[in-house]
């Protein structure tokens, strides 16, 4: 259960803002920022409500899967808050200034980041931890990132262009529509797709590739007076896929974080122990795809104040 909660929660990270994945969703979808960050916040938290009450249920019906600490902390309760408040601050006031600034309007995604990466920066020398081996190894993991997904998108926006002009964009149109006319299920069929190639695909490569084709599609659905608009349904489209590809990190076999934790080398962990964890927090992921495709204004309601 404590591997499984780690890795649950680890996976959030992808979907509440400040998230990549959504910027690169915006980018993708033309949907503004500041919409999709403020829609992805609930279903975050939603997703993380379902982890606590997993774990509550689990450790009621079963003690000893959440046993106490045979070593109980000895210090005063005060000092132990104290120290959580210092390390917790400084991150949420981080994160909640980039986040403010994008969703009112005040700063660009761009200007955000910027703001972000200061912040952090006098986060490490108030700290004391601001070295320049350390500031030379973020600068060359963000190069090497950021170059990463760039020439994805310049390639993969190659292969979108191509498929369409031989016809593949029709092709996909007329496979959707033996579905029917119940938008529900053109999801959902989308859903699984996704879903399966989270087994072998990496989330970025899944949105370069895959969105560019199936948004058009579902921009194209009637759901009746469910959305007041294209851009309502585009962004509760975005966060259905956000959630999905959350499991992306969670399946073997090229689940991501299931090698993070294991190159951990914890004690007695094996890869077959780590692949058992993540089951019930993959059903619960589902549990939050579906109750967010039930009722869209989990994901819609803060951001249509936006």
């Amino acid at each position: 259960m404590a591997i499984g909660s780690i890795l649950g929660s680890g996976t959030l990270g992808i979907l509440i803002p400040p998230s990549i994945m959504l910027i690169v969703f915006g980018e993708i979808m033309q949907i503004p920022i500041g919409q999709i960050f403020a829609a992805a916040l609930f279903p975050g938290l939603l997703l993380g409500v379902l982890y606590m009450v997993y774990i509550a249920v689990r450790a009621t019906l079963n003690p000893t899967a959440a046993p106490a600490n045979p070593v109980p902390d000895q210090r005063p309760l005060g000092q132990r808050l104290r120290e959580v408040l210092i390390n917790l601050i400084g991150p949420a006031v981080l994160i909640m200034s980039v986040l403010i600034s994008i969703i009112v309007g005040v700063a660009t995604p761009t200007e955000g980041a910027a703001i972000g990466a200061f912040g952090a920066m006098v986060i490490a020398w108030l700290s004391g931890n601001l070295r320049w081996p350390a500031l030379w190894e973020a600068l060359r993991e963000t190069s090497l990132m950021t170059g990463m997904i760039l020439i994805l998108a310049v390639c993969a926006t190659a292969f979108s262009l191509i498929f369409k002009r031989i016809g593949g964009q029709a092709m996909i149109e007329q496979a959707i529509g033996l579905l029917g006319s119940n938008p529900y299920m053109v999801i959902l069929a989308i859903m699984i797709l996704l879903f399966i190639l989270g087994f072998f695909l990496e989330w970025i490569e899944i949105s370069f590739l895959v969105l560019p084709m199936f948004a058009p599609v579902v921009a194209g659905l009637d759901f009746g007076t469910t959305f007041a608009d294209r851009d309502q349904l585009m962004v509760w489209f975005a966060i259905l896929v956000a959630v999905n590809l959350q499991t992306s990190f969670l399946t073997p076999p090229f689940g991501y974080a299931l090698f993070y934790l294991k190159g951990a080398n914890i004690e007695g962990v094996s890869m077959g122990d780590i692949y058992r964890s993540v089951i019930p927090i993959v059903l619960l992921q589902l549990l939050g795809l579906v109750l967010i495709v039930a009722f869209p204004s989990i994901s819609l309601w803060l951001a249509s104040l936006v």
